[in-house]
């Protein structure tokens, strides 16, 4: 009798389910399951042999492989640590679980990781106890095939598609859709299929906004000088200009009062100037000499006379 039957509950009784799926994994701690009847579980090296009630449920899945030959091809454990592989016969390791030790409780649910050979792998463990690894050895231990070969019941393979579908957008906006997906064109988009690949196009007048209106003339030149290749026209302000924008325009304008004289303008003034100063360091020479004068003038007035 497969005692595996037992699982599948007739009853709607949810108190009837859980002591019937508790009966099962009871059942399942203490005979090879998942193991084939008649295999031994021991190690290589027939030093670790797997208590049975160590895994009382399995379930493996993959896509893209009808009946893999799985089994238990490694475990290591320590007082801290358990780790458990599964691999396929003649293709590499199929998944790995894992968790610490002890565990807080009997019956423990552990997710698997996938192998390198299966990345599309899934795999859920029930770990009844871990109490019988306490009498066992600790270290890393292999098993063959010929050991720990895994019921055919325990691994059902995946459908091939696609599980999962994920978008982002340049605004930060972003989701991960499974199950039915659908997809629809907005404002002149439609879709297209060719060979198996589906495009989306863009363009005008496909049934869901009106055409575009009618672009007006751009600005081409400014006193004959063209924009760059995207259209953009730059302006370097000097010294003392300022730019400041304005509905509709810019406004230029002079931030530190620079006079408004041109190069011959500036030259006239400078020959003035220059002029001007010569005219007074020959004023300041004059009055320093008529200074002298006068000084020499007092000091004839004031000399004493002796008659």
């Amino acid at each position: 009798m497969d005692y595996g039957l037992i699982q599948e509950i007739q009853s709607s009784h949810p108190t009837k389910q859980v002591m019937a799926n508790l009966d099962y994994l009871n059942l399942n701690s203490v005979r090879n399951y998942p193991i084939k009847d008649g295999l031994g579980r021991v190690s290589d090296d027939g030093l670790f042999t797997i208590p049975n009630s160590l895994i009382v449920d399995l379930s493996l899945c993959a896509t893209g492989n009808d009946s893999p030959d799985l089994y238990i091809s490694r475990i290591n454990c320590n007082s801290s640590s358990l780790l458990i592989e599964i691999s396929a016969n003649g293709i590499g390791v199929f998944g790995t679980f894992q968790t610490t030790l002890p565990l807080s409780d009997y019956n423990t649910d552990l997710s698997m990781n996938s192998g390198v050979a299966f990345p599309t792998s899934t795999g859920m463990i029930t770990i009844g106890s871990a109490d019988d690894l306490a009498d066992l050895p600790s270290g890393d231990f292999t098993f063959s095939i010929n050991n720990t070969e895994l019921l055919m019941k325990v691994y059902g393979p995946g459908n091939t598609g696609i599980s999962w579908m994920s978008f982002s957008d340049a605004k930060g906006n972003n989701a991960v859709l499974s199950g039915y997906i659908q997809m629809q064109g907005n404002s002149n988009i439609q879709f297209r299929n060719q060979s198996g690949v589906i495009y989306m196009d863009a363009g005008e007048n496909l049934g869901l906004n009106k055409n575009c209106g009618a672009i007006p003339q751009p600005v081409r030149f400014i006193n004959g000088i063209s924009p760059d290749s995207n259209g953009n026209f730059t302006l370097i302000p000097q010294s003392c200009v300022t730019i400041d924008t304005a509905q509709y325009g810019l406004v230029i304008s002079d931030s530190c009062g620079q006079p408004c004289l041109g190069c011959a303008a500036i030259d006239t003034l400078t020959t003035q100037v220059n002029g001007l100063e010569s005219s007074i360091l020959g004023i300041k020479n004059f009055t320093t000499t008529l200074q002298a004068a006068i000084n020499q003038a007092a000091a004839l007035l004031n000399y004493p006379c002796a008659c």
